[in-house]
């Protein structure tokens, strides 16, 4: 299926929770889905009688029935069905002290120009389940795995068909009880350098080892290097409650490095002979700004 499909939902009682269909126009597939409280006042009304007293799979979805065995493994209790007349079936669940716990009934028929057949009904009913217990998605209340009937070729690929279209439709709505869990996904692998320090140009390494001494002076005592992978290096002032303040930042191009000293200016350093007094006296001026900030409790 390339691309998504349109469905439409129409309501086709005048209750939120009545029965509902949710088709494709140019799918055989039917969906419909009632809430159980509202099954009995479908039964009254012809028109939805007729749509579900026809040949189909059905679902039955709840929570979990109360149990001395502790939590539930699963928050949704599932069980599929398949019958000549779904609408009988139904009746006999609502009566049925066993199954009191479902709330919603799902029915997967085909159109009534081309309803299902005993053996496509068996067929879906037998792959939900198998779909179902491979997923562990929800507590599975069939008693029985159903087996799979024999079926010609041909028409087992048109069954598959119709039940690839139906899954489609009820993961839509939100039922992915029959889709298998996606694998794990591995962390992506660190690279080996993600915690080592930036690599200037081979040629800019001696520059950079004068750079830095001139930008941390020894006189400069609160004066500390480290990097980023942006890439940089930074000093930075530590004041005495573990603040700081950034006041030197090292960028470097192919051939050269960008000096930005904070509040007081960016220079451009390409040789030994760029760190001369007046860059030295700039970064003087550019901590002693950082440290006075830092003094302030700013």
């Amino acid at each position: 299926m390339d691309r998504l499909p349109n469905l439409t939902i129409e309501f086709l009682e005048d209750a939120a929770d009545g029965l509902r269909l949710i088709s494709h126009s140019n799918w055989a597939v039917e969906c419909l889905v009632s809430s159980r409280a509202a099954l009995p006042s479908s039964f009254a009304q012809e028109d939805s009688f007729k749509r579900l007293d026809v040949p189909g799979v059905y679902l039955l979805i709840g929570p979990p029935e109360d149990s001395s065995g502790g939590t539930p493994q699963h928050e949704v209790q599932l069980y599929v069905g398949q019958a000549d007349s779904v609408a009988e079936r139904f009746e006999s669940h609502l009566k049925n002290e066993k199954k009191k716990w479902w709330r919603i009934a799902v029915v997967l028929r085909r159109t009534d120009k081309n309803p299902l057949n005993l053996s496509q009904c068996k067929f879906i009913e037998s792959r939900l389940c198998a779909l179902a217990l491979k997923a562990e998605k929800c507590g599975l209340a069939n008693g029985n795995a159903p087996q799979l009937p024999a079926m010609s070729a041909s028409e087992q690929s048109s069954t598959e068909d119709f039940l690839q279209k139906a899954l489609v439709i009820l993961s839509a709505l939100g039922w992915n009880f029959f889709q298998p869990p996606l694998p794990p996904q591995s962390a992506p692998s660190k690279p080996q350098d993600d915690d080592r320090p930036p690599e200037v140009p081979p040629n800019l390494k001696p520059l950079l080892a004068e750079l830095k001494n001139a930008v941390t002076l020894p006189s400069f005592p609160k004066a500390v290097w480290y990097w980023t992978h942006i890439p940089d290096y930074r000093a930075k002032v530590v004041g005495d409650s573990d603040n700081f303040r950034v006041f030197a930042r090292i960028h470097w191009a192919k051939d050269w490095f960008r000096v930005g000293l904070k509040d007081v200016g960016k220079y451009k350093v390409k040789t030994p002979a760029s760190i001369d007094d007046e860059f030295r006296k700039a970064v003087a001026k550019a901590y002693q700004i950082a440290e006075k900030y830092l003094q302030r409790g700013k």
